[in-house]
């Protein structure tokens, strides 16, 4: 693996692929306005010629080469290649800082407004295409931008897709990059806590509050609200210990919202319990996912608040309490929030249920709720699930149904149930992948007298994510990756980006003190590791984690990663988060 990334919680980028529009450049500190282009869609390549600064360095010289390769493969269009010390053409694509008006002017604006740090852009005029950088990396991200955003989403031939716009703009930090062995970019374009140590929070309901302590973050970005506006907005939830400054509420849910792609966070609301009595407040683990299509009464858009909570204190049954995993439901973007439903209820600390994640499966059309059932005598825990086609009535074990007050009733759907009791599988995650398979990772502890005994983190595949094969097959083990293992607290994401096969992102806990993220370009098939941009500080030797339980999301673009973790500073934990996009393979020296 290639590493260059050195920065942690740091980093601040002004943002990375800013788009804006020609037209809307008015004064002397923007670019040049230039003519409008009769199409927005579609802008023809026919007569143009590549023209390259004389000089270029390697970088842009070999992603100049993929451009030209991918321009013929992909568009048709066979483009030649001079440099800049021809006469000029009609039509040119201006490819690093040549010495055309329209280069040196960008360079000049980039240089300006970014105070000399590395940055690129891309400009689409009438007859001049720009694709510059500030320094010979930053260029060759330029070309890889325009490869992504203009050429690969075309549908015609001869022509580019302008549709995200005329022009692009953005930051290269070198110290910012980490690099995969088949040379896939991991750029990290900010890094933030979305808990901060003394800082009083306010909720919409006018709740105060300061965050003591906070782990188990959840994240999604939002894509289906009836109002547009809405859309793009990041929801993040943790499990919070806090110093109440309204009133007595020990609630242990927050949630958080971003308007500027995770930079800055408010409180949105600190859902209370409201369904059982004998569990006066809403537990940790907690997961957020918005319903892409209507599930029953809800309706697209709607926010699900999945979560575990556990009574402490009441031992009235001799079995240490009662434990519930129940579901919030919100329809104004996380405002408010109405606890409606419990999928499952067990006896307490000792046999609870925890760690819910759901997702819908379009195949069947079911609303399904994955989680960890430590209530089953014969098994130390297991992973299971129930679904629903209503989101309020789950179905279990033989198709048996029931909601809220039955659901203890129901038996939940084995997915790892190992015979031996030394196994104890948990904390399951799930991902699709492009191949149509859905990928679950999940803890799992080992036998007491093999190699390992620590929570390493396992996996299954499957096409039907109802059936996931033989519950007591204990899964496929991630195996160690150079000097790192995997151990506890899983999470995975897939992004159709990278090659062929995308990438499979895995993360978890003590990896090592300073952190490094899974990675797999092969459906997990084998695996690399990466450094983790949001590594804390351990409390103590015993606690060498850099998170417990994070959330990952993938962008509406499809190559944004948003990474949510816990990080151990100032002598407590708080969740962090990064904004990272990343690039496919391009030749970086």
């Amino acid at each position: 693996m290639k590493k260059i990334f050195t920065k942690i919680l740091a980093l601040s980028l002004l943002g990375a692929l800013v788009i804006t529009t020609l037209a809307s450049c008015k004064d002397s500190e923007q670019l040049t306005p230039a003519e409008d282009i009769p199409n927005a869609n579609e802008y023809s390549l026919d007569g143009f010629t590549l023209v390259v600064e004389e000089g270029a360095e390697a970088n842009t010289k070999a992603a100049l080469s993929t451009l030209k390769s991918t321009i013929s493969n992909k568009l048709g269009i066979d483009l030649p290649v001079v440099n800049d010390g021809t006469e000029a053409l009609e039509k040119e694509i201006l490819v690093g800082e040549t010495n055309r008006s329209e280069s040196s002017s960008t360079v000049s604006y980039l240089k300006k407004q970014n105070k000399d740090q590395n940055s690129f852009a891309v400009r689409v005029s009438e007859n001049k295409i720009v694709i510059t950088g500030t320094d010979d990396l930053s260029t060759a991200r330029a070309i890889w931008v325009f490869i992504e955003s203009y050429v690969y989403p075309s549908s015609a031939q001869g022509v580019i897709d302008i549709s995200c716009g005329n022009q692009q703009l953005g930051l290269y930090d070198e110290s910012s990059l980490i690099l995969a062995s088949n040379g896939t970019a991991f750029h990290v374009d900010s890094t933030t806590l979305i808990t901060q140590p003394n800082v009083k929070y306010t909720t919409a309901d006018g709740n105060e509050f300061i965050v003591q302590n906070a782990s188990y973050p959840s994240i999604t970005e939002l894509k289906y609200q009836p109002n547009p506006a809405d859309n793009g907005k990041l929801i993040a939830t943790a499990a919070t210990l806090v110093y109440d400054l309204t009133e007595n509420n020990p609630t242990y849910g927050c949630v958080m919202m971003s308007s500027d792609k995770g930079k800055t966070w408010k409180a949105l609301a600190r859902p209370k319990e409201t369904l059982h009595d004998k569990l006066p407040r809403i537990g940790t683990m907690a997961h957020i996912y918005e319903l892409p299509t209507k599930v029953g009464d809800m309706p697209a858009g709607t926010l699900l608040y999945s979560y575990c909570s556990v009574d402490y204190n009441d031992k009235s049954d001799g079995m240490l309490g009662k434990s519930i995993l129940a579901v919030w439901r919100s329809f104004d973007c996380g405002v408010s929030w109405e606890e409606y439903v419990i999928i499952d209820e067990a006896k307490g600390i000792k046999e609870g249920v925890w760690e819910p994640f759901m997702t819908y499966c379009e195949e069947d059309g079911y609303l399904y709720c994955f989680y960890s059932d430590d209530s089953d005598p014969g098994h130390d825990q297991k992973v299971v699930y129930k679904r629903s086609k209503d989101g309020v009535n789950w179905e279990g074990k033989d198709g048996m149904v029931a909601s809220t007050a039955g659901a203890s009733t129901v038996e939940p759907i084995e997915v790892v149930a190992v015979n031996s009791f030394a196994f104890r599988p948990g904390m399951p995650v799930i991902t699709k992948m492009g191949n149509g398979e859905y990928f679950m990772v999940y803890e799992q502890e080992g036998d007491k007298n093999s190699s390992w005994t620590d929570f390493r983190i396992f996996y299954k595949k499957t096409t039907n994510l109802a059936d996931w094969g033989d519950p007591s097959d204990r899964g496929t083990i991630i195996p160690e990756s150079g000097k790192y293992i995997t151990a506890g607290s899983p999470s995975c994401a897939w992004l159709d980006i990278g090659g062929e096969k995308g990438v499979l992102i895995v993360t978890s806990k003590r990896s090592s003190n300073k952190g490094v993220i899974f990675i797999s370009f092969d459906y997990g098939e084998t695996w690399e590791t990466i450094e983790d941009p949001l590594a804390g500080t351990p409390i103590s030797k015993d606690q060498d984690r850099v998170g417990y339980s994070a959330g990952l999301w993938v962008g509406d673009d499809g190559k944004t990663l948003y990474y949510a973790n816990t990080v151990d500073r100032y002598g407590e934990r708080y969740v962090a988060f990064a904004k990272i996009t990343i690039y496919s393979p391009m030749d970086i020296k």
